[in-house]
């Protein structure tokens, strides 16, 4: 009876331990870094660490260093066609035309190097800045790769630091915050390529502003936007997370469940948000879906008892760097509420035919693209000039929806174009007025 009893309870104590550890998995050999971002691009995966760039081809089991040319740590990646972009908040902006094997620093007309931020909008690279009353600060942008950057703040405060860039369709936006006396920032949107900036605060009490993101939804009005901002001494202004859906014309609260915390991150998937919250101890995880103004804490059992840095869904597994701790994953699949609602995976490459068709002035093009990778989706006249780019940055694996408006242009028939790796299709539709 007592040999029973004694089986009974070491079940009872090592069953827990592996059900964590079915969980979150630590990969190998960045151990001893931070991992600051992620960028996945095919069967690459490149991580930006306290140690430079470092990629993996074999979902992320082992990780060599791509680190020739750099400097320091890197807190920034992004990819524009063949050339993939880094910064590290210090020295600069770096480029890449081999997949990380070597870097060439491409500061031209980027008087201020300490880059915060990066995004890509078509053609363009946006950055973003630290704030300074030395240098020129705020955004900048580059349309030749890296080559030459202009400074683009018009309608920022002169000496404003950008904390967040996101890009949907013709809109930019930042977050932004600076000290000069009293808090100012808040988010702004462009709508003409940074050209000006006119700032949508409307509803926001506390403009400490960091996280941005854009959550494409399926309707004409636009996407959900969510930002976070930095819990206010004694909880005296509202703080945590806010939910636009008008392209921050307004905003409303968005922090149930995360009230009074800061927010350091947002991580789209599909409709769904994760964010990396820090409350009175430790940063956490937390999860909610889209126009949905409460967060639901994801399962932590297994991760380090360390600070969460960065998260990026990779496939059908959610990544976390974490402070001098590396690398850690967990299957979507083992989420809460996760695997009920995962975005479907098509089977095949598909353009769809527009709808409404003829149209006046807009309409939507929808596709399918069952692995990931970079696409483009370009408008033409029956004379094969281009008149529009309504997509041209790289994508996970998914259904996508695209508001296409022709105001600008003459009635007519027209054809959009969409290149996805080796898939490239072509259809007519018809401009009416």
């Amino acid at each position: 009876m007592k040999q029973i009893q004694l089986l009974i309870v070491i079940l009872l104590f090592t069953f827990p331990v592996w059900t964590v550890n079915a969980q979150w998995t630590q990969r190998t050999n960045l151990n001893d870094y931070n991992v600051n971002t992620f960028l996945q691009i095919g069967t690459h995966i490149f991580a930006g660490t306290s140690h430079g760039v470092y990629l993996s081809t074999n979902d992320g089991t082992n990780w060599s260093a791509a680190n020739k040319g750099l400097v320091t740590g890197i807190s920034c990646l992004v990819m524009i066609g063949n050339n993939l972009f880094a910064s590290d908040g210090m020295t600069g902006v770096y480029r890449s035309t081999d997949n990380g094997a070597n870097w060439t620093a491409v500061n031209n007309g980027l008087s201020n190097l300490s880059v915060r931020a990066l995004a890509v909008k078509e053609e363009l690279i946006l950055a973003g800045t630290e704030g300074s009353s030395s240098y020129n600060s705020g955004m900048f942008l580059t349309s030749d790769n890296g080559n030459t950057w202009s400074y683009i703040n018009t309608g920022l405060e002169n000496d404003s630091r950008i904390n967040s860039i996101a890009v949907y369709e013709d809109k930019i936006f930042v977050t932004s915050n600076y000290y000069r006396g009293m808090l100012l920032g808040g988010v702004y949107l462009s709508t003409n390529n940074g050209s000006t900036w006119a700032k949508i605060n409307n509803g926001l009490y506390n403009i400490n502003c960091y996280p941005l993101a854009v959550v494409s939804v399926d309707r004409l009005s636009g996407p959900d936007l969510y930002v976070g901002d930095a819990a206010s001494p004694n909880g005296q202004l509202p703080s945590g997370a806010h939910l636009s859906t008008d392209c921050g014309s307004s905003w409303q609260g968005g922090s149930l469940g995360i009230e009074n915390q800061t927010v350091l991150s947002f991580t789209p998937f599909g409709e769904k948000v994760f964010a990396i919250v820090k409350g009175p101890y430790l940063p956490a995880i937390y999860l909610t879906t889209s126009h949905d103004s409460e967060w639901t804490s994801v399962n932590q059992d297994g991760l380090p008892n360390a600070e969460i840095i960065s998260l990026s869904v990779i496939g059908t597994e959610l990544y976390a760097g974490i402070a001098q701790k590396g690398i850690w994953s967990r299957p979507l699949s083992e989420i809460t509420d996760i695997v009920d609602h995962q975005p479907d995976i098509p089977g095949n490459f598909l353009l769809n035919q527009n709808y409404p068709n003829p149209f006046n002035p807009q309409t939507n093009i929808s596709f399918a693209i069952p692995q990931s990778r970079f696409v483009t989706l370009k408008i033409f006249d029956l004379l094969g000039k281009e008149t529009a780019t309504l997509v041209n940055e790289y994508k996970q694996a998914g259904n996508y929806t695209v508001k296409f408006d022709g105001s600008n242009l003459p009635s007519g028939v027209y054809f959009y174009r969409i290149e996805a790796g080796e898939f490239k299709e072509a259809k007519k539709f018809l401009l009416m007025k």
